[in-house]
């Protein structure tokens, strides 16, 4: 009879030491999971706030196309880091765990990014053309005005 009580015990502490190494397991991959999210969805938020300046120069626009062909990486580099922190919620639901209503939040936010992101891109490019078409009118008319003066000239040396 006490080896069983004893054998008891142990089994009690055990079961708990256990139960608690699971729970500290379990909020480091949550928190890890939710950082992860963080980072995504800030780069995000970037990546739309650089794609919404006003283009106000010719190197504006070069720096917004160059920024735009190099965006197609960084695209493809998200949604695997993405698809790594789903991973790593999905291993979580195999333990049994239910996640905080904050991991599911920044999941779902990382998730509809992508296609926000796109409806963003194609806005973004309506409202780049519409600038580019004045920077290039404005470009055109210096020109014009240089070309004239020039002209001018030309007509006083002769």
């Amino acid at each position: 009879p006490l080896f069983e009580v004893n054998t008891e015990k142990v089994k009690t502490y055990l079961g708990n030491a256990m139960e608690d190494i699971r729970k500290k397991i379990f909020n480091k991959l949550e928190n890890s999971i939710i950082e992860q999210y963080k980072t995504i969805s800030d780069k995000y938020q970037d990546i739309v706030g650089h794609i919404r300046k006003v283009l106000n120069s010719p190197d504006d626009v070069e720096a917004m196309d160059k920024y735009l062909y190099d965006l197609t990486t960084e695209k493809v580099s998200l949604k695997s880091k993405a698809g790594d922190a789903f991973r790593m919620m999905m291993q979580l639901f195999k333990m049994d765990c239910i996640c905080s209503e904050l991991v599911l939040s920044s999941a779902k936010e990382v998730h509809e990014w992508p296609s926000n992101l796109e409806k963003e891109l194609k806005s973004a490019e309506e409202r780049h053309a519409i600038e580019r078409a004045r920077l290039e009118n404005e470009l055109k008319d210096k020109r014009r005005s240089f070309e004239y003066r020039v002209e001018l000239y030309a007509q006083d040396i002769h």
